[in-house]
């Protein structure tokens, strides 16, 4: 309460009793997270093609980088979340994760060719600091047990979806069509769009977000921890950028950042109080299961938009697509991802239901000769559980 009130802003439980079935504050981190994943998205889709054509890089050596930008942007992000739980909070954590993501944007596009390193590397760190906090206050805009909040994250999702859609769509096309430096521009004016919105619609969220060391610590020690987290992020700097660049390192720090996150979330799990035994153990059966699912579709979906099998091993992800490129594998994984669609959606309403079948006689052709249109047939399946990222 007096954390609210020193804000100037609504309480808590003034923002959970809302009225209707979204938030206010929801459509504001909406956009921002729109915004964002404009930015990610479209600086994720020309990746590839810039190591290509400007670097001169071998596709599989292409492959391989930004298998490795992608690996250390999730891992970034447990780290990331981990400092805004513990100390920054999530406000000054999203603000600083989208100041460096802006810097590395606009750092690529003055200077693509010589810069690239280092502006992705920069960006990898902002994305760590942005990307696992905001949807976490979305949240909290809920009480618990609250029917609303189901829908209030599908709202929440459909915004990373047009996010996502329209940067990896208009800055490729900037890129073919005018050049690389306006396409990296086009992505750090995303990212600025959605830094503005939060930073002027922040004080909406009440306590929401807020350090949780404010009224435990005196100021100047909270300042002091701060300076700590944002000094210790711009010394990473290096290393990822080391890391990005020789990415047969980046097996080994994910072998070891993998099962020290996979500890960490059990000690989590048993450590925390309020919640049931048959709840924790059904987190932790979730927490188990969800990495064993994720490595099976990482390895067999070799050109998803959503993940890519190099994420867990750069180089094992191109022996093992060396082997899952035929006809018979696409074919499989349709019928797969038709059933388990169609099985999720029937926890939405029921038009729903023929969708996935709709959908497979209407592309099932594609599939077997384009590996890429499974892209799209993965996002509707993830869109139908509500948790696309």
């Amino acid at each position: 309460m007096a954390i609210a009130q020193q804000a100037g802003t609504q309480t808590l439980e003034e923002i959970q009793d809302f009225k209707g079935k979204y938030p206010k504050q929801l459509w504001y981190l909406f956009l921002s997270e729109m915004w964002e994943r404009f930015a990610f998205y479209g600086m994720r889709g020309m990746l590839i093609v810039f190591m290509v054509q400007k670097l001169g890089l071998t596709d599989a050596d292409a492959n391989l980088q930004y298998g490795a930008t992608q690996a250390f942007v999730y891992a970034l992000a447990f780290i990331g979340g981990l400092f805004a739980d513990k100390m920054l909070g999530f406000r000054k954590s999203i603000f600083w994760g989208g100041l460096l993501m802006i810097t590395g944007s606009f750092m690529l596009a003055f200077s693509p060719h010589d810069l690239f390193y280092m502006g992705i590397s920069i960006t990898i760190v902002g994305t760590g600091f942005f990307k696992p906090n905001i949807s976490t206050m979305v949240g909290q805009l809920y009480k618990a047990g609250d029917p609303r909040q189901d829908a209030g994250f599908g709202l929440f999702y459909s915004g990373i979806n047009i996010g996502a859609l329209l940067g990896g769509i208009l800055c490729i096309h900037v890129a073919n069509n005018y050049s690389w430096n306006a396409a990296f521009s086009l992505a750090g004016i995303g990212m600025s769009i959605g830094l503005i919105i939060f930073i002027f619609t922040k004080r909406t969220l009440g306590p929401i977000g807020l350090s949780p060391l404010a009224g435990k610590l005196p100021p100047n020690k909270i300042l002091a921890y701060d300076i700590m987290v944002y000094v210790g992020s711009l010394l990473a700097i290096p290393l990822i950028y080391l890391l990005v660049q020789k990415s047969a390192y980046t097996d080994r720090f994910m072998y070891t950042v993998g099962p020290l996150a996979m500890a960490y979330i059990i000690f989590e799990i048993f450590r925390c109080g309020g919640i049931s035994e048959k709840k924790k153990g059904g987190i932790l059966y979730t927490a188990i299961l969800l990495p064993i699912v994720a490595i099976i579709l990482m390895l067999f979906l070799g050109k998803s938009h959503i993940i890519s099998a190099m994420q867990i091993s750069p180089r094992l992800y191109s022996i093992i697509m060396q082997y899952l490129s035929t006809r018979f594998y696409r074919l499989a994984l349709c019928i797969f991802f038709t059933a388990y669609s169609g099985i999720s959606a029937m926890n939405s309403r029921k038009l729903l239901r023929p969708l996935p079948l709709l959908f497979l006689l209407f592309s099932s052709g594609h599939f077997s000769s384009r590996p890429e249109a499974l892209s799209v047939y993965l996002r509707y399946t993830m869109l139908s559980m509500n948790c696309w990222d």
